[in-house]
Order: structure tokens, then sequence, then C-alpha cells
């Protein structure tokens, strides 16, 4: 909807493959600003970056595959350096994860305040509707109607949207989840530190973490133990992973596998 050949995109790196995509399929030039040292979006850069031909900046909160988060002050004085011709895009699929810590920016109120912010959300994270394939934007209505004029017909469908709609109201599963998910950070967090292993601090529903080691072989290693995981070195983290949050039962089996495969 928002970009032509020539226009160009900001986002950081590493961050969800998506975005640059986006880009290229629209044959707009995508700028893929380094995350700082501690893996969090350098806004003070993005910002940087923008020039007459910027459209659109991503700003995935909490990042893919890292796990930060961008504070509220932050945002807010990065977003008053961002010109009425550009948009901010806020990826928020692990919002729900993230939306009680303390300083966490809350986009409705920039899209309340007119500010050109999408807020984008979904049901695959904490509502466990991946498989559906659903999700939604909260945007000014002229970017809304924009956006209208220009998605597929047949873009949801029938079932996905009641699923939706009954998860909205199902907020004990959603507490449920989030919950969990703080136990086996938890797990996780004291696994690495025992393991001597060093981990970001995570805000979402996986941990980013340096395995000291060739990622690629670690990963191999513990998919031959039945665990997935996903390599580090396709953000450009040759020693990380990125390991998803599961089941008290998955975390273990997990953290098993990982000291057998970090001790041969």
């Amino acid at each position: 909807t928002f970009l032509e050949p020539g226009d160009e995109v900001i986002q950081a790196h590493p961050s969800f493959v998506r975005y640059e995509s986006a880009a290229i399929l629209n044959n707009a030039p995508c700028h893929l600003v380094p995350l700082t040292i501690d893996w969090t979006h350098d806004l003070d850069a993005m910002a940087a970056k923008i020039n007459d031909k910027t459209r659109l900046i991503f700003v995935c909160n909490p990042n893919n595959p890292t796990g930060t988060v961008v504070g509220k002050d932050t945002f807010e004085a990065f977003l008053k350096r961002v010109p009425a011709k550009a948009l901010v895009v806020l990826d928020e699929a692990y919002y729900e994860y993230a939306c009680d810590t303390e300083g966490y920016p809350d986009s409705l109120e920039y899209i309340r305040a007119g500010y050109n912010v999408i807020a984008l959300r979904t049901f695959s994270k904490a509502y466990g509707l991946a498989g559906l394939r659903i999700g939604y934007g909260v945007m000014p209505s002229e970017i809304a109607a924009w956006l209208d004029r220009s998605r597929e017909p047949f873009n949801v469908n029938l079932m996905a949207q009641s699923a939706a709609v009954a998860a909205l109201k199902d907020v004990d599963h959603v507490a449920n989840t989030t919950a969990m998910n703080r136990s086996g950070k938890a797990v996780f967090a004291n696994a690495f530190d025992a393991l001597c292993l060093t981990y970001t601090p995570t805000h979402a529903n996986f941990v980013w973490v340096d395995v000291g080691q060739n990622c690629r072989e670690v990963y191999n290693a513990l998919l031959h133990k039945g665990v997935i995981t996903r390599t580090g070195d396709v953000f450009g983290a040759p020693t990380h992973l990125r390991v998803t949050v599961g089941t008290e039962a998955e975390n273990f089996k997990f953290i098993k596998a990982l000291e057998e495969v970090l001790s041969e």
C-alpha cells in the first residue's frame, strides 16, 4: 500500500525477516540497522537513517529473535524525529508477554494522539491460534482505509475470525499462558547460569542464548535428541540459539539435551 520503487524502509538487525522481504518485493531499499551491544533496537541510529524517501520504519517490540524491548521514553523521543511522510510499524506479536513490563510503550496511546503509527498484533502466540493465521492491526482510520483498498479479498476466513473473537474473551487462557511462560523463563535462566552461558533477558516467549560454539552444530545435535531450536547464524550470530519456552516437560527435555550436547 505505501511503498513504490525508490521508497525506503528502515528496520533493526537482527529482527523479523519479513520486513526486509516486504521491502524487496516492492523494490524498496531496506536499511538494516544493527542492534546495540545488548541486542536492543538502536533508535538513534535508526532515526539517523531517515531521509525524504523513508516510508516505513519497523520496530519489533519485543524484538524477534532477541526478546528485548524498547522503552516508552526512548520510543517517544524517536517518534518525535519521524517525519509526517513516514509510517512507524510497531510489531507487537509478543505483546501479551511484555505489556506488564514497567516502561513498555502503549502503542494505542500514540495512535489516539494522531501519530502515524500502526500496531500489529497476532493470535499466534499467547492465544495459541497459530494454525489459523489471524492477527490484526490498529491504526488511524485514514491509514486503515488505504489498507482496506489494497488488501486481498479473502485474507481471513470465517473460522479464524470466530476463533479470534472467542479468544479475546478467554482471559484465563492468556493469564495461564503468560504465567507458564514466566515460570519457564526462570527455569531457562537458572539452567543457563549453571552452564555459564550468556543469555539476553527476554520479554517474549523465547530466549536468545549464546551457547559458546558453532550454533549449527549444537542445533543438529539437539535435533537428534528430539529438540528443535532456531539457529542464530541466519541472524548474523553464529554462536546463538533462539529457544522457545514450552511446557514444564518440554523445558526440562531441552535443558537435559543441551547439557548432554555441550558436554560431548
